[in-house]
């Protein structure tokens, strides 16, 4: 079964796909995504922000990244809430 946390804005991503929760910002994120050739329009790039300011990057396990308008503290918070038995949202 799969678990899934909730990153804020009714979005979601697969718990046990998480393999980095990052701060980041506007300049942090370019540099990311350039270090992987990687456009805001490519398949493997999420903006779950819903036009917030960026506050988390989300790393998975794929390659994938996903963008969080929640802080670090939040999602690692639900994620370990989650993990140890509790409800991820």
């Amino acid at each position: 079964m799969n678990e899934f946390l909730a990153i804020g804005f009714d979005a979601y991503v697969n718990l046990g796909k998480v393999r980095v929760i990052s701060p980041t910002d506007p300049d942090k994120l370019r540099r990311e995504m350039k270090k992987r050739n990687m456009e805001k329009s490519s398949p493997s790039f999420w903006d779950a922000s819903n036009g917030k300011g960026v506050k988390s990057l989300l790393v998975l396990d794929d390659g994938f990244l996903v963008t969080s308008a929640l802080g670090t503290d939040t999602l690692f918070k639900r994620f370990n809430d989650y993990k140890n038995g509790g409800n991820a949202k």
